[in-house]
């Protein structure tokens, strides 16, 4: 999404009182937005699984004693391979 005022594409939103255009004072602004939000716990991490991945500004930490949940993997099914035998060319005669 882009920002309704300047157009610029971001991933987050920073609500503020005032219009920020310096871009020390900007940057100084979502460092500490990011710093407070890292400190919140992510609630698609809790859950077991976060969709913005490396991409999230909340904090990726389960709650002590509570172990990561893992998603079930479908078993494998064997590949197919013909034996010798089923291979063969000598049968179709």
């Amino acid at each position: 999404r882009a920002c309704p005022e300047c157009r610029v594409v971001s991933s987050y939103y920073i609500p503020h009182k005032y219009w920020v255009s310096d871009v020390g004072e900007k940057e100084k602004l979502i460092k500490t937005f990011k710093a407070r939000m890292g400190k919140i716990r992510c609630k698609f991490f809790v859950r077991g699984f976060c969709p913005f991945k490396s991409d999230c500004i909340y904090l990726h930490e389960l709650p002590a004693g509570r172990l990561r949940h893992r998603r079930r993997q479908r078993p494998r099914m064997p590949v197919f391979s013909p034996s010798s035998s089923e291979s063969s060319d000598e049968e179709d005669e």
